[in-house]
Formats: structure tokens, sequence, C-alpha cells
């Protein structure tokens, strides 16, 4: 699962989010504001978010200690589920984030990702949380990912000739999006 890339673990953010060990093990964490906390961190280039900023984008419409409060449990339920894998989490005071020495951030398609014809996925692909800071942001992160994935297709094509749809983009992430 993870050929070519070092890191013990691998967050992909083409298609469905997923969090995998080195082992191919999935680790995605199941409710959807632990997803999303994850897709913020892994579009930051270093990894990390303020906790402020975190909690703007997913609990913005609670009162700043409630949301507080929630992003603590969402944290902690977090650390519970990855278990012994908790480790390529780090929660400091002021800040979240993903240990970048243990943790690659991938937007790549695989080919099991892409559609019929070699569609390309959907960046963070049926992650929805209902919250209107977090609505904004993954829309334009997807409205980023496609232009800049439709770019590479179109060059890779031009390049490659006609079966060059069926492998995809292949992008390892290292700055933020738009």
């Amino acid at each position: 699962m993870l050929d070519g890339h070092r890191s013990e673990y691998l967050l992909r953010l083409a298609g469905p989010l997923r969090l995998v060990r080195r082992d191919g093990t999935d680790l995605t964490p199941n409710a959807a504001k632990a997803r999303g906390m994850l897709a913020l961190i892994g579009t930051s280039a270093n990894q990390r978010r303020p906790r402020s900023w975190l909690q703007d984008k997913l609990w913005s419409d609670r009162q700043p200690e409630q949301g507080a409060q929630s992003m603590r449990q969402a944290l902690s339920m977090m650390r519970r589920e990855l278990g012994p894998d908790g480790a390529c989490l780090i929660v400091e005071k002021g800040w979240v984030g993903l240990d970048p020495n243990r943790v690659a951030v991938a937007l790549e398609a695989e080919p099991a990702d892409l559609g019929f014809g070699g569609e390309i996925p959907e960046f963070c692909e049926g992650l929805d949380i209902v919250d209107p800071e977090f609505e904004d942001w993954i829309r334009d992160q997807r409205a980023a990912f496609a232009e800049a994935a439709e770019a590479m297709l179109e060059c890779h094509q031009a390049g490659s000739g006609a079966g060059a749809a069926r492998t995809g983009p292949q992008v390892v992430r290292t700055v933020d999006l738009p």
C-alpha cells in the first residue's frame, strides 16, 4: 500500500479519505469530524494546524467553550480508535498535527479510485460535515484539486497517448492548496 513511501503511515486525500499503516491496515477514524480534522491537518504544509483554526472549521456554530470541549472529545476518541498507532497524531496545547516523520500525505489517485474512462476522484470524497466554515473550505479544496488534477491528466495524456487516462494523476502533497 505504501510502495514508494518511506513513512509508517499514509493519509490519502484523493477519493475517500483514508489513513493507512505501511502494512495496509486501514486506520481511518469512523467519525466524520475526526476525518475532517485529518483533512484539515493534511492540507497544511507542515501537517499541523492551530486548535482555534480547527475549531473554527469544524465547530463554528458553537460557542468557543463548547467548541473547544467538542474538539477535545473528538481528539480523545480519535486517539482511542488509533490505539498504539496514536503516536502519529500530535496534540499540543495550541495545535494539533500529524508527525511528519511518520505520516506522508498523498493526493494521488490509485487505479482503483478512478472511474470508468479514467474519471478523477473527488478530494476527500464522501466527507460531508454540516458546518458552514467546513463546507466552504472543502468546496474550495475540491475545486482546486479538480483543477490541478485535470491539468495534470491533460499533460499526462498529451505525453503518453490515449491509455494515459487509466493511470491518473500522481501527486504527493507537500504544500497548501489555495
